[in-house]
């Protein structure tokens, strides 16, 4: 038995929830990772090996989320047209049946996992056997789809035999649509990763001095003018910026620029991760409150945590309430400021460090991985049940 598992970002990507679910889940099945064939990154019209578990084929979608405005708005005009969207859904069908036959593989007795909701017609047309569908961000508030995504969205939930959801607000978003059961699988992270002793980054500002980091994308939820008062607010510590920059708040992030306890390192390979962190003293989340961060399981958070370091974050949604024992939620600039402060003064160390790798440990994603395989069991049961 093969599984399927439709991702929402190439595996060339920064490495996320979807690449370490799979792998670990390559651990007892092979594993066909059918990625989005984005602009800008390499792709794999037929099924490449990515290691012995795990073979990648692109497929093609409609590049809504380009970085490109003018392109996204092609996206959005073409794909409302119904002869459009059918005559894609017919190419990704072709292609992925031509890439199983090269691997002998049969899509109707293989399981799916999908973090990619907008392959929906396409799963309808291939029908694998079982569905477990992986909500995993609200992508509408990513950008404003064309309203046939929506019905995607709901077809999705539709076809699943299985459900899970990273935070309590996407659980209630499908809850309200459908009597299927949604089982809560937050995000984790690989914390033996930050256990072993790394050598400190040559990029990294004055060594001594110290570092409040932020790690992931710079982009329409990040409080840009929170980071400005930040940096004003505490001239003698660096600040540094770990991941890449949209080109929509690239503008905005130059005159932040100026001033000289700011580095924008760019983006880092995850193998990289740790060693940055691990020579950190201040891990932070300053993101705005909106629809799309009202739904997220930042990631990030368990890293800062595997590293030993504090975590400072805006209330940016009502789910981190309950992690108060791990990180320190801001309700307001001041209070954020303030945070950090107390951060930089508290820095990593004996016994929070120990409490915050604890944390980590329990969030591994070993441990999120067995539960989305319990999902695709359920789920292969269900659909012999209704074969």
């Amino acid at each position: 038995m093969t599984l399927l598992f439709f991702s929402d970002i190439p595996w060339d990507h920064l490495y996320q929830r979807p690449q370490h679910l799979a792998s670990r889940l390559a651990e007892r099945w092979p594993v066909l990772w059918i990625e989005p064939a984005t602009l800008g990154t390499r792709r794999r019209w037929s099924p490449q090996k990515r290691t012995d578990n795990i073979t990648i084929l692109s497929l093609p979608q409609f590049p809504h989320n380009a970085k490109d405005r003018r392109i996204r708005a092609f996206s959005r005009s073409v794909s409302k047209v119904p002869l459009f969207r059918a005559c894609l859904t017919w190419i990704q069908s072709l292609l992925l049946h031509r890439a199983c036959r090269c691997i002998g593989v049969d899509v109707t007795t293989s399981p799916a996992v999908v973090e990619n909701f907008q392959y929906a017609p396409l799963l309808a047309k291939v029908r694998p056997a079982g569905v477990v569908f992986d909500y995993i961000d609200d992508a509408f508030g990513f950008i404003d789809f064309p309203g046939y995504v929506l019905r995607d969205w709901q077809l999705m939930i539709r076809l699943s035999d299985r459900i899970s959801a990273t935070s309590g607000i996407l659980q209630q978003q499908i809850m309200r649509e459908t009597s299927t059961p949604v089982t809560l699988i937050e995000n984790g992270v690989h914390a033996a990763a930050y256990a072993t002793p790394t050598t400190r980054p040559a990029d990294l500002p004055d060594h001594g001095t110290p570092t409040v980091i932020y790690v992931g994308t710079i982009s329409h939820w990040f409080d840009l003018d929170l980071l400005e008062a930040m940096v004003q607010a505490f001239p003698g510590v660096n600040v540094v910026l770990l991941g890449p920059v949209h080109p929509d708040c690239a503008e905005r992030l130059n005159p932040i620029r100026k001033f000289t306890n700011l580095h924008v390192l760019g983006v880092r390979t995850h193998a990289q991760i740790p060693a940055y962190l691990a020579s950190a003293t201040v891990g932070i989340i300053p993101f705005l409150r909106n629809r799309l961060t009202e739904a997220v399981n930042p990631v990030k958070l368990y890293e800062y945590a595997a590293a030993g370091i504090p975590v400072v974050s805006t209330a940016f949604s009502d789910d981190l309430e309950k992690l108060h024992h791990i990180a320190f939620i801001a309700h307001t600039r001041d209070e954020f400021i303030a945070d950090v402060r107390t951060a930089l003064v508290r820095g990593p160390g004996v016994p929070d460090a120990g409490r915050l790798q604890d944390f980590a440990r329990t969030n591994d994603w070993g441990a999120r991985a067995s539960a989305i395989a319990a999902l695709v069991d359920g789920a292969l049961k269900t659909h012999r049940t209704h074969e």
